[in-house]
Order: C-alpha cells, then structure tokens, then sequence
C-alpha cells in the first residue's frame, strides 16, 4: 500500500515563511514468491478482470469456488482438497463409469 503525508511548518527567518513538506511512505504486505510454469501463468493472466488485478485476487476466486461445506456441515481440508482432486481427474476423463464398477465388483 502507498501512502502520503503532508505537514506544514512555519520558519522563522526574516519574513514569516510557510515550508511544506511531503513524506512517501510505502507499507508491503506480507507476500511470497510460487513457481509457475509459463502455461499456468498465461492461463492466470487469461482470467484476470482488469490488467492491475493480482494473481492473489484470481487465485482466491479460484480457491472460492471449492466448496466449504454442504447443510451437513463444514468439510475438512482433507476433504476439500481430496475433492478438487477428484473435479480435476473428471476434467482430465479419467473418470470410472458405474457400469464399470458394478462390473468389476461384479453387482
């Protein structure tokens, strides 16, 4: 976050003059650096609203659309995290008909 400060002081010398001082001050969040390839990082740019938004703003849309937790209650990390696995994995195809499962399990 920028930020600016002004004040005025009134020197005394000869005549009565008015100095205006600026100060700059500069506060950074606490940040972190990821390692992503260039693909990833094209497709973050792809999703971003406005060209000054952050890759932490896309991320955390993106984190947001995992789900919390259901009428049941809250889901664990383990969970949700298990969950996203397995939005990807039907993403990818790599998905198991039932048909297929009553098959081997022999139902």
């Amino acid at each position: 976050m920028l930020g600016q400060v002004s004040f005025c002081k009134t020197l005394r010398k000869g005549l009565k003059t008015v100095a205006c001082y600026s100060m700059l001050w500069c506060v950074m969040a606490y940040a972190t650096t990821i390692q992503l390839n260039k693909e990833t990082k094209a497709r973050l740019e792809s999703l971003k609203n406005y060209r000054r938004e952050t890759f932490d703003e896309v991320v955390s849309k993106l984190l947001a659309l995992v789900p919390e937790g259901d009428e049941e209650g809250k889901y664990t990390e383990e969970f949700r995290a298990g969950l996203l696995e397995s939005l990807y994995e039907s993403k990818l195809g790599k998905t198991v008909s039932l048909a297929q499962v009553k098959k081997e399990l022999k139902m």
